[in-house]
Protein backbone atom coordinates (compact mmCIF):
# COMPACT_ATOMS: atom_id res chain seq x y z
CA UNK A 1 0.00 0.00 0.00
CA UNK A 2 1.19 3.35 -0.79
CA UNK A 3 1.05 6.29 1.40
CA UNK A 4 0.95 10.33 0.35
CA UNK A 5 3.44 11.49 2.36
CA UNK A 6 3.99 15.53 3.19
CA UNK A 7 6.52 16.90 5.13
CA UNK A 8 6.04 20.10 7.62
CA UNK A 9 8.09 21.57 10.28
CA UNK A 10 7.73 21.66 14.11
CA UNK A 11 7.53 25.41 15.85
CA UNK A 12 10.20 25.16 18.69
CA UNK A 13 8.76 28.44 20.33
CA UNK A 14 11.01 30.03 23.20
CA UNK A 15 13.68 27.29 21.67
CA UNK A 16 16.71 27.38 19.38
CA UNK A 17 15.62 28.64 15.55
CA UNK A 18 16.12 25.60 14.28
CA UNK A 19 13.34 23.44 13.29
CA UNK A 20 12.94 19.60 13.16
CA UNK A 21 11.19 18.34 10.21
CA UNK A 22 8.06 16.49 10.71
CA UNK A 23 6.61 13.80 8.11
CA UNK A 24 2.83 14.02 8.31
CA UNK A 25 0.24 10.82 6.02
CA UNK A 26 -2.43 12.77 3.71
CA UNK A 27 -5.70 10.44 4.62
CA UNK A 28 -6.86 8.98 1.47
CA UNK A 29 -10.53 9.33 2.16
CA UNK A 30 -11.01 12.86 4.00
CA UNK A 31 -7.51 14.23 2.77
CA UNK A 32 -6.33 15.11 6.67
CA UNK A 33 -2.77 15.01 7.63
CA UNK A 34 -2.26 12.55 10.26
CA UNK A 35 1.11 12.29 12.52
CA UNK A 36 3.40 9.67 10.76
CA UNK A 37 2.78 6.75 13.23
CA UNK A 38 -0.88 6.99 12.97
CA UNK A 39 -2.43 3.87 11.50
CA UNK A 40 -6.12 5.39 11.02
CA UNK A 41 -7.36 9.17 10.65
CA UNK A 42 -8.15 11.37 13.53
CA UNK A 43 -10.73 12.88 11.29
CA UNK A 44 -12.92 10.03 9.35
CA UNK A 45 -11.34 6.77 11.13
CA UNK A 46 -9.78 5.16 8.10
CA UNK A 47 -6.97 2.90 8.07
CA UNK A 48 -4.16 4.59 6.92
Amino acid sequence: MTREISQGRKLNLGQSNSAEPVVMIRCRECGKLNEEDSRFCQECGKNL
